[in-house]
């Protein structure tokens, strides 16, 4: 570039009509490969995509004989600090304001680590794609939250900063939706974000946030990359989650992108190049010494005025130069200056380049001295004077070993060696300014494996309390990688346990079960499974206690349906578990959620949300009611969608709530606006975005689980969010109640100031079966899905055979001497083994009734709370050959009605078009030739009641009926052996 581009460009710069940008073949990149290749005015070429082999003057910089270790862009301007923003342990820097804070127990089903939310005015996404400038940044290595920037910016540990001037040194400090809950000598503290100027949070050891770090970006074998901008942002990450892009010309710098995600963020950044002033490359064993906080500075001036210390620039706050070359990273000092690093035990060896800064020209007069273990003993190394701009010296490789018996730190000292400094030097410290040139600690790699693998084990949100053992294989972190910087679940963290072969990852805790607790609960999946599953096996006090297989992921991202084992019997204890999961296989992982003792489900908090604005696809009327419901009327197509937008100023939302809801104006009177009231809630979907950000794109909330009150056999709550247009979720034909689906959310989904909700009812059945009056709710409890919490109650081992079985009365299978008890009047009653739906054969009516008021040693009590040899709930399968439909009816002490619920009731139900002549529940509106279950709550239904007999019927064709089975509570079915 000549000298008057050069000109132009900074003059377009200056008056903020362009960034400072050139063209790939224009000479102004400064870099240093791992052999010490120095290039200045190099030209980058070639750096436009993933797969492309970039090159500067012509040497590839991903040359594995001699990699690239840092590249700098001289056209643009280091970056200065910016007003608001989150700096990092490690030295990254988010731009931007932090605007609320998450606890990580948000979801019920995922236990995630505290995170910031945080806005910035930044450009961060690929062009033509939504853009996004709200993001979620791991609390767990923030180093400084800055929302109005001080003159000082220097870290004071644990200190609060006002904006009205006042500080305070705190304790501990805890994260509050919006502010923090900071704990003093003289006792707790609530402070709103809005009064902060700075939080400087507590010291973290640099080298376990080092380890961590490590540990989600890749393992101890991965190369490092950090970039740096000229807004400020500074971010580190691994070449496993950095992509190259371009858009337009690819042979121009000015389209060239970045795309990069560090460990504490949970999506890519999008950069441009031409913004990118330094990049640097490190393997993970060599440690750049800026990337760790010092323990101490100290700084002693005799005349100078004091210029503090500075991480990767020199003290006046330029790029750091020795003997003519710039550098990527170190640390500027004035002397008199000592500054102190902690060493792990991992530490092998260090070295450093030293001289004085550029500015200095001639002048100026230093000695570089590094010590081990403490300054009281001789140093490590010293430099000869250093005297002047033009001299540069390399420091041997320094063995640490010797640090091993004594003080794990390392000293870097900046003297101004006056009283030897030669005669004809400056007479004083103004211009002794030393600056640290790439210093590196090198971490012996065997230690540093075991350090990265131990820190893994302490990253699971979800072991959070455990002791973790892993007996042979390994852990490993995934995540998915995604360009797509507003697609969160796409890039989501899956905290996955890579168990190889048969040796187990074991779990161990004490825990109290209290009076409430009913399940352990264990959230987990298989992660890219292939062949056989994992198993988790669970012991209690070193007895094995309950074994299952770990479930497949669910293939929309949605939480696992959890794995629920009972401690009711544990109640009031203080026990021993242990949680061990063994390998399926060598690509077999599982990814683990959550774990935790559940207490009863209560009642929920429910707050009903007022619509902003309603539509029907297909023109149905859709009008809001004063109870907040909405109804629709006029035009009643065969299939609708309807969408309704709702705002909510509620934090924390944990389900949502939409109730099928009576109207006299409906047929049937409803909930549906078919014939019969029937309708069929084909998918759900919900999305929201800030309600602040009138430009921010609707985000995809995940959906964990679903539940409802009532279903209809074959229609269940799980099918609306199944992806599928032709499942649903019905109550069958109009039922004269209202019901209600509930919608538990994967993640909060809120934001500070407001959301603004949209929710997809789509309703394709083609037969008119859409709702017809509806309301939504929300609701911000931890345990917020009725009736029960979905899960699949897992069989305890410790639980004898015995003990199991008297959990369910069978009361036919395959026993002929059931089908000899009853009495066939006007029809034929025959044990069939040709079809059956278990055991070896089923029963079969010909056209006709076959009853027993009284079946000898048949006495099955129905009660609310069953205790022994008492019983809840009834399943049984039936299938119907021919027209028509059927009855069961069950006897109570002998008789055919009922006086439980305080009036005469025939206990029946029917199926397909069957005239019963009584109140019979119809629990099918079809009865098809193909085997169907039904599952029934007998005391919901008639009340307390002793069964004695059973009653079939069916007006033509067949009935074939098996496997009649009372239970104790609907986990039963699944959990007690047959």
């Amino acid at each position: 570039m000549t000298r008057h581009r050069r000109w132009f460009a900074w003059l377009l710069a200056a008056v903020g009509l362009c960034p400072v940008a050139a063209r790939a073949d224009d000479p102004h990149f400064t870099a240093q490969f791992a052999d010490g290749t120095y290039i200045a005015d190099g030209r980058l070429t070639e750096w436009h995509n993933a797969i492309a082999q970039p090159k500067l003057n012509g040497q590839p910089l991903f040359d594995p004989q001699r990699p690239i270790r840092f590249l700098r862009n001289t056209e643009v301007a280091l970056d200065r600090e910016p007003e608001a923003f989150v700096e990092f342990f490690g030295g990254d820097r988010f731009v931007g304001r932090v605007t609320g804070f998450t606890t990580g127990e948000e979801s019920f089903y995922r236990r995630e680590h505290s995170q910031m939310l945080a806005t910035t005015p930044l450009d961060v996404s690929l062009p033509e794609t939504p853009r996004t400038n709200e993001f979620r940044l791991s609390a767990r290595w923030a180093k400084r939250i800055v929302w109005q920037r001080r003159l000082d910016a220097r870290y004071t540990p644990a200190t609060l900063y006002y904006r009205d001037g006042r500080e305070m040194a705190f304790r501990r400090v805890r994260f509050l939706p919006r502010g923090v809950f900071v704990l003093l000598d003289s006792g707790p503290v609530e402070v709103p974000i809005d009064q902060i100027a700075e939080l400087h949070l507590p010291r973290l050891d640099p080298w376990q946030a080092y380890f961590e770090q490590l540990a989600l970006l890749g393992d101890a074998g991965a190369r490092l990359v950090r970039l740096e901008t000229d807004e400020g942002l500074r971010l580190t990450t691994s070449t496993a989650r950095f992509r190259a892009h371009h858009w337009g010309d690819a042979g121009d710098a000015n389209n060239w992108y970045r795309s990069v995600q560090p460990a504490w963020l949970d999506v890519p950044l999008a950069i441009p190049q031409r913004r990118i002033h330094t990049m640097r490359w490190n393997e993970a064993h060599d440690v750049p010494l800026s990337s760790i906080e010092p323990t101490s500075v100290e700084q002693k001036e005799l005349i100078g005025g004091g210029w503090t210390a500075r991480i990767d620039r020199s003290v006046r706050g330029t790029g750091l130069t020795a003997g003519g070359r710039e550098s990527a990273w170190g640390i500027g000092m004035h002397a008199t200056c000592r500054m102190t690093f902690p060493l792990p035990a991992a530490a092998k060896s260090f070295r450093s380049a030293v001289g004085l800064d550029k500015s200095v020209g001639r002048g100026g007069c230093a000695r570089a001295e590094v010590y081990i273990g403490g300054t009281s003993v001789p140093p490590a190394f010293r430099s000869e004077h250093l005297v002047g701009a033009e001299r540069r010296v390399e420091t041997p490789a320094i063995a640490l070993d010797s640090a091993n018996d004594g003080k794990r730190e390392l000293v870097l000292v900046a003297d101004p060696a006056h009283a030897d400094r030669p005669a004809d030097a400056d007479p004083f410290d103004i211009r002794d300014l030393v600056n640290w040139c790439e210093p590196c600690v090198e971490l012996d790699r065997d230690a540093l494996a075991r350090e990265v693998a131990a820190r893994a084990i302490t990253l699971v949100p979800a072991w959070e309390g455990w002791s973790v053992q892993v007996q042979g294989g390994g852990l490993a972190l995934a995540d998915r990688w995604s360009e797509r910087t507003y697609d969160r679940e796409a890039n989501r963290l899956r905290f996955v346990s890579d168990v190889s072969g048969k040796t187990p990852l074991v779990l161990s805790r004490e825990l109290r079960v209290e009076n409430d607790h009913r399940n352990l609960m264990l959230c987990v999946e298989q992660a890219d499974a292939e062949g056989k599953a994992n198993e988790i096996a669970v012991s209690v006090d070193g007895e094995p206690y309950a074994r299952f297989e770990v479930p497949a992921a669910a293939w929309n991202g949605a939480a696992p349906t959890p794995r629920l084992i009972p401690v009711e019997s544990l109640r009031g204890r203080e026990v021993s578990i242990e949680i061990a999961q063994s390998g399926g296989g060598e690509k077999n992982r599982v990814a683990w959620r959550r774990i935790a003792l559940v207490a009863e489900p209560t009642s929920t908090r429910w707050t009903v949300v007022a619509p902003r604005t309603l539509n029907a696809a297909e023109g149905t009327a859709l009008a809001a009611m004063p109870d907040g419901s909405i109804l629709a009327s006029g035009k009643n197509p065969p299939r609708d969608t309807y969408t309704i937008e709702f705002e909510s100023k509620q934090r924390g939302i944990s389900a949502i709530r939409l109730e099928a809801l009576l109207d006299e104006a409906h047929p049937a009177g409803g909930p549906g606006r078919s014939g019969d009231g029937r309708f069929q809630l084909t998918e759900v979907r919900l999305s929201a975005r800030p309600a602040r950000a009138a430009d921010a794109k609707q985000t995809s909330v995940p959906i964990a689980g679903v539940s409802a009150d009532y279903y209809e056999t074959k229609f269940e709550p799980a099918l609306a969010i199944d992806g599928k247009a032709h499942t649903a979720w019905s109550t069958g034909r109009g039922s004269g109640k209202p019901h209600a689906i509930v919608l538990a959310l994967d993640a909060d989904p809120t934001s500070p100031g407001g959301t603004i909700f949209t929710l997809d009812l789509e309703q394709h059945s083609g037969q008119q079966q859409t709702l017809g009056r509806f309301r939504v709710s929300a609701s911000s409890d931890a345990l917020p899905l009725e009736p029960q919490l979905p899960g699949r109650r897992i069989a305890l081992r410790s639980e004898t055979v015995e003990a199991l079985a008297a959990r369910r009365k069978m009361l036919f299978d395959d026993d002929p001497k059931f089908v000899q008890a009853l009495v066939a009047r006007n029809g034929k009653i025959a044990h069939d083994g040709s079809d059956r739906f278990t055991g070896g054969a089923c029963l079969k009516l010909a056209a006709g009734i076959a009853e027993n008021l009284a079946i000898a040693d048949v006495s099955v009590p129905i009660r609310a709370n069953p205790g022994a040899g008492e019983y809840r709930y009834v399943r049984f399968a039936w299938r119907k050959r021919g027209e028509g439909g059927a009855l069961v009816q069950l006897a109570d002490r002998g008789a055919w009605q009922s006086n439980a619920s305080g009036r005469g009731r025939e206990l029946c139900y029917v199926g397909g078009k069957f005239d019963a002549g009584v109140d019979a529940i119809r629990v099918q509106d079809e009865l098809p030739n193909d085997w169907t279950v039904v599952t029934r709550d007998l005391f919901e239904d008639f009340g307390p009641i002793t069964v004695t007999g059973l009653r079939l019927a069916c007006a033509d064709g067949e009935l074939l009926f098996d496997s009649l089975q009372f239970v104790r509570s609907l986990d039963d079915f699944e959990r007690v052996p047959r």
